[in-house]
C-alpha cells in the first residue's frame, strides 16, 4: 500500500519472501536513482514469529512492535480501544489550554469550536465509531472552553448542551454534533460501497463478508433450473420474477421456491434504466456528509422546540376558555424552565 513516499508491504513470515522484497527493493534503488530509508523502515511481527530479529537482519531495518500509528491511523488495535483517542483528547486539551484562548470573546470560542476544534476528530472519526466515553470527554472539554474559557473558577452556561448543539434556525448555536457528525461519516462508506465498483477496500469486504450466490443457498433448485447461465434480467419480466425448472416441482421443492421469493421479495427492477443508487436528501441525489448530518439534525427535539409547542397551545385557547380552564390544564411547565434557564447555570 502506498501513500506518497510512505509505503507497507504486506508479506508471510518467511525468510524466502524477505529476501525477495530486499532484491525488489535494491532493484528500485538502482534504477530510479532514489534510496530506501533503512533507517526508518521497520519490520512488524503479527502475533509471535520466530527468528524475526534474523529477517529484519536480512532487510537491514529495526523490529517494530504493534499496536503503532501509519499516517496518524492506529495499525494493530482493537477499533474500540479507547487508546485511538487519546491523541485526539490530547490535541483538543493542547488547543484549548493556549494563552491566547483566555482572551477571546463567547462568539471567538463559538467559532473556534466549530472550525478548529471540530475538524481534529473528523479523519479519525471516518473510520472509527466513536466511543460514548470519548465522546463524553471532549462534549466536556468544549462545553468547558465554550462558557468558562481558560478561566479559573467555575462557569455558567446560558443554555444546555443539547441546546447550543442544535442548528441555529432551531434556536441552536449550531456547535457540531460529534454523534451526528460521527454517524455521517461512516454513512459515506455505504455510499462508495455501491459506487466504487473495483475498489480494493470492497473487494476485502466482499471476500470477507458477503453473501453466497443463490446457487450456493440453494444448490437443489440450481439443479433443475431451466437457464443455469441466467443473469438477473433474464429472470425479470413486467409481472415480476420468473423462476424457470426443467420439471415440475415437488411439494418441498415449492417451498423452497417460496424462500428464493421471500428474499428477492422487495426488489424490484426497471429493465429499461441502469442501476443507480439515489441519495433522496439532496436535489442531485448524491451523498455528502453534510446533506447527512442535517437529515440527523431534523430528528432531534429540543426544550426550544417544546416550549414552541407549549405557546402555540396558549395562543389557541379563546379568551373564554382561558378563564374557564383550571391553570394546571395549560402546559407551560416548559416554558418556566427555558426563561430559568436564561439566568445561567452553574457549569
Amino acid at each position: 500500500m502506498l501513500y506518497a513516499d510512505d509505503t507497507i508491504i504486506l508479506c508471510d513470515p518467511v525468510e524466502k519472501q524477505i529476501s525477495y522484497i530486499r532484491v525488489i527493493l535494491v532493484l528500485f534503488e538502482a534504477v530510479s536513482g532514489l534510496q530506501v530509508n533503512w533507517g526508518k523502515s521497520s519490520l512488524f511481527p503479527v502475533n509471535e514469529v520466530p527468528q524475526i530479529k534474523e529477517m529484519a537482519g536480512t532487510l537491514g531495518c529495526s523490529v517494530g512492535k504493534l499496536p503503532t500509528t501509519s499516517l496518524g491511523m492506529p495499525l494493530g488495535n482493537n477499533h474500540k480501544a479507547l487508546e485511538i483517542w487519546d491523541s485526539i483528547l490530547e490535541k483538543t486539551e493542547k488547543k484549548l489550554s493556549g494563552r491566547k484562548a483566555q482572551y477571546i470573546s463567547l462568539g471567538g470560542r463559538l467559532i473556534l469550536i466549530n472550525f478548529v476544534l471540530d475538524s481534529l476528530p473528523t479523519y479519525v472519526m471516518s473510520l472509527f465509531p466513536i466511543p460514548g466515553k470519548v465522546m463524553e470527554n471532549l462534549d466536556k472539554l468544549r462545553r468547558k472552553f465554550l462558557w468558562q474559557g481558560n478561566k479559573d473558577g467555575k462557569g455558567y452556561s446560558l443554555v444546555n448542551w443539547e441546546t447550543a448543539l442544535l442548528s441555529k434556525d432551531r434556536g441552536g448555536l449550531g456547535v457540531k454534533n460529534l454523534k451526528l457528525q460521527n454517524e455521517s461519516l461512516l454513512k459515506k462508506w455505504l455510499w462508495r460501497y455501491t459506487e466504487e465498483r473495483n475498489a480494493l477496500w470492497k473487494e476485502v469486504i466482499i471476500a470477507k463478508y458477503d453473501q453466497s450466490p443463490l446457487r450456493d443457498l440453494f444448490p437443489d433448485l440450481f439443479q433443475i433450473c431451466g437457464n443455469p447461465d441466467a443473469n438477473v434480467g433474464d429472470c425479470w419480466t413486467e409481472q415480476g420474477w420468473d423462476l424457470v425448472f426443467r420439471r415440475l416441482l415437488n411439494d418441498w421443492e415449492v417451498e423452497r421456491v417460496a424462500e428464493i421469493l421471500g428474499m428477492l421479495g422487495g426488489v424490484t427492477i426497471n429493465a429499461n434504466a441502469t442501476d443507480r443508487m439515489l441519495w433522496k436528501h439532496s436535489k442531485d441525489g448524491l451523498f455528502s456528509v453534510n446533506s447527512a448530518y442535517r437529515r440527523g439534525l431534523q430528528h432531534l427535539k429540543s426544550e426550544l422546540d417544546n416550549a414552541r409547542m407549549y405557546i402555540k397551545r396558549v395562543e389557541e385557547l379563546d379568551k373564554e376558555r382561558r378563564y374557564q380552564e383550571p391553570k394546571e390544564m395549560v402546559e407551560v411547565n416548559t416554558i418556566m424552565y427555558m426563561v430559568v434557564s436564561l439566568e445561567g447555570k452553574e457549569q
